[in-house]
C-alpha cells in the first residue's frame, strides 16, 4: 500500500509519518468506504490529493490524502482538532501506521491541548441539522415553544422587545419609530404577525431538518465525545475504538433519531427535547 500511496505524493515532499486515519482508523470501514491517508511531512504547506471526483460520492476504490507540516500539525494540537488528535493517537493501532514510529509521534503529545469547548464545537459543526442544545435548529425549536405561549395576532416587533428569544434579533425603524425582527439563517423576518411569523419559523425548521440531517454525521459526533471521555479518563484514545459496532449501527442508520438527540444533550449537560 505504501508504494501505491507515494505515487500520488510530489517528491519534493519528505513524508515524515503516515498512517490510515478516517473509517479504517476508527474500526468503522465499510464496503463503501474509501482510503483515508494522514501524515507528517516536511514541505511548506499543507498537502491534500483525492482520487475522487467532485461530482461523486467517495468510493472504496479511492485514496484521500493528507499531509500537515510539523509545524502546522502542532498548531492543530493545540487548538485540540481532532483529525491532528487522531493522527497523533494512531500508534495505538499499530497496524494502521504505514510509515513512521510510535516514538517520533508521541513526541508531539506535549503540545495537545484538548478542552470540552473544542469537542463541542466539533459537534455543533458537525451537526447543524440537528437541534441539538446551541445549535440554530434548537435555537428555533425552542423560539417556536415561547412564541406558542402568545396571542397570534399581536406584532412580531412586540412581542420580541418584551421577550427574550434566544434567535438573533436586530432592530430597524418604521416611521422614526425602532422596531424588532428575527434573523435566522441570514433570513429577516419583520412586520409580520405572531402567527405568521410561526409559520415561517416552523417552515425552516422542517424544511433544513429534512436537508441537513445525516447518520454519518451522528456518527462522527458520538465518536468525537467518545474519544474524549476515554482521553479524560485514560490520557489516551485507543484505535480501533472500542464503541465502533456502536457507531456502525448509527453510521447505518439503525438507532432512532431521538435517542441519538438525547445523547448529545447529555454530553452537552442540557436536557433540550
Amino acid at each position: 500500500m505504501l508504494s501505491h500511496i507515494k505515487r500520488y505524493i510530489p517528491a519534493d515532499i519528505e513524508v515524515l509519518y503516515l498512517a490510515l486515519g478516517g473509517s479504517h482508523l476508527y474500526g468503522t470501514a465499510d464496503e463503501y468506504s474509501d482510503t483515508d491517508i494522514w501524515g507528517i511531512c516536511r514541505c511548506k504547506e499543507v498537502f491534500h490529493f483525492s482520487t475522487a471526483s467532485d461530482n461523486t460520492p467517495n468510493t472504496n476504490d479511492d485514496i484521500d490524502i493528507l499531509l500537515w507540516p510539523e509545524e502546522e500539525f502542532v498548531r492543530r494540537l493545540r487548538a485540540g482538532d481532532i483529525k491532528a488528535i487522531d493522527l497523533l493517537f494512531s500508534y495505538t493501532c499499530p497496524s494502521c501506521v504505514l510509515l513512521g514510529s510510535a516514538d517520533y509521534i508521541k513526541a508531539f503529545m506535549p503540545y495537545l491541548s484538548w478542552h470540552l469547548s473544542s469537542v463541542q464545537s466539533y459537534i455543533y459543526e458537525e451537526l447543524k441539522g440537528y437541534p441539538v442544545y446551541g445549535s440554530m435548529l434548537w435555537k428555533i425549536m425552542k423560539t417556536i415553544e415561547i412564541f406558542s405561549i402568545y396571542n397570534g395576532g399581536v406584532p412580531l416587533w412586540d412581542i420580541v422587545s418584551r421577550v427574550e428569544i434566544p434567535l438573533d434579533t436586530y432592530t430597524y425603524e418604521v416611521s422614526g419609530k425602532k422596531r424588532i425582527g428575527i434573523s435566522v439563517y441570514n433570513k429577516k423576518i419583520q412586520d409580520v404577525s405572531l402567527d405568521k411569523a410561526l409559520d415561517v419559523l416552523r417552515n425552516l425548521y422542517m424544511s433544513r431538518l429534512r436537508a441537513d440531517f445525516r447518520y454519518k454525521n451522528m456518527m462522527h459526533a458520538i465518536r468525537a465525545i467518545g474519544e474524549f471521555s476515554s482521553y479524560r479518563l485514560f490520557s489516551e484514545v485507543s484505535f480501533p475504538l472500542p464503541e465502533r459496532e456502536i457507531l456502525l449501527k448509527i453510521k447505518h442508520d439503525y438507532y432512532p433519531w431521538h435517542e441519538l438527540v438525547d445523547r448529545i444533550n447529555v454530553f452537552l449537560g442540557r436536557s433540550c427535547l
